[in-house]
């Protein structure tokens, strides 16, 4: 199954207890470097976006996106917590599908948007 963006960055932040704006922020902080590293995992997992998509989305180049996936994919060996997230995270997915994607908040979308003009800005600079 396959899902939007707006659908996997909600969710994310939502799992997180974290605004949305923040996974693509600037912030080193650990639980915002970990929401973002699932956020590139489950748009590599759910969406067929290369890497070099996911990376401008999130604000970084795509070696980081490259790094959040396999750190995402070797710490799932590791520690079943992870896993837990991935499906505490997939259940909120199946929730806002299921809901007809009424529970994603504007600002959310909007927040895209503000990204996707900002990269397109960029590119004609």
């Amino acid at each position: 199954m396959s899902y939007s963006r707006q659908e996997i960055l909600y969710s994310v932040a939502k799992y997180y207890s974290i605004e949305s704006e923040l996974i693509s922020g600037k912030s080193l902080k650990g639980n915002l470097v970990k929401a973002r590293q699932m956020y590139c995992y489950l748009c590599k997992k759910y969406t067929d976006f290369s890497l070099c998509k996911i990376s401008k989305i999130i604000n970084r180049d795509h070696a980081t996106v490259i790094h959040s996936v396999k750190k995402i994919n070797n710490q799932i060996k590791l520690y079943p917590d992870i896993q837990y997230d991935i499906n505490q995270i997939s259940l909120i997915l199946f929730e806002i599908r299921e809901n007809n994607n009424n529970l994603i908040p504007k600002d959310v979308n909007l927040l895209l948007l503000r990204i996707n003009h900002t990269n397109s800005f960029i590119k004609t600079i």
